[in-house]
């Protein structure tokens, strides 16, 4: 008798304590689409589960041991019937389980690696992937985000139109002296030089333009 008794006593104390952890979960029914979802999480290792109808009194929850392949993933986007594992959390824009300790908008420090094949630039590279909006490439340090691309190509893209402008000014400039009186050169270098300086001056106001058109009336980045 003495036996048994301690054998009910051991099965309380260590069998129905696990019992209660593992099953510590709730359960609640969302507003937007009547679906049920899990609104405390278990404990680690589980996954937690609705049970029962919501709308006949009967909805509870469930945890269940996390298995990876069977009732969760660790990679990719859960199918219909799974979840992400214990552990893992779903990526907010593509729905794919991540660890739930990874911060998957911050460019991991590995990446670094690629700045120990630009020589003599390896402090430059180091500090732009570092950084974690930027890109080093070919042509130096290269933001990642579209306004700050905006921001960086702009200029360039201003100097090579200018520098057009320039040489057919010139080119113009040197037909009209060449054409020894006749009119079609000159005519010729009368509108290629027009043109130029039109182009020329679009080119000096483009900047007010861009601004008045982009931020002011349309709001594009990068024009700010």
């Amino acid at each position: 008798m003495k036996k048994l008794l301690f054998f009910l006593v051991f099965v309380f104390v260590f069998s129905f304590p696990q019992k209660i952890g593992a099953q510590s979960c709730t359960c609640t029914v969302s507003t937007s689409d009547r679906q049920t979802y899990v609104y405390s999480q278990c404990p680690s290792g589980y996954l937690g589960r609705c049970t029962g109808d919501p709308y006949k009194g009967t909805l509870g929850c469930v945890c269940d041991p996390s298995q990876p392949g069977v009732n969760c993933v660790t990679s990719g986007v859960p199918s219909v019937g799974q979840q992400c594992c214990s552990g893992y959390v779903k990526e907010a824009r593509s729905g794919v389980c991540i660890p739930d300790n990874v911060n998957p908008y911050v460019i991991p420090s590995t990446i670094t690696s690629i700045c120990s094949y630009t020589g003599d630039k390896y402090g430059d590279c180091d500090a732009c992937m570092g950084s974690g909006d930027k890109v080093w490439t070919a042509i130096g340090c290269v933001p990642a985000t579209l306004d700050g691309l905006v921001e960086h190509l702009l200029p360039f893209a201003m100097g090579i139109a200018g520098g057009i402008a320039f040489v057919l000014m010139l080119f113009g400039s040197l037909q009209i002296m060449t054409s020894a009186g006749n009119p079609e050169k000159l005519n010729a270098g009368k509108e290629l030089l027009t043109s130029a300086i039109v182009g020329l001056l679009l080119i000096i106001f483009s900047v007010f333009i861009l601004r008045l058109v982009g931020v002011t009336i349309l709001g594009i980045p990068g024009f700010s």
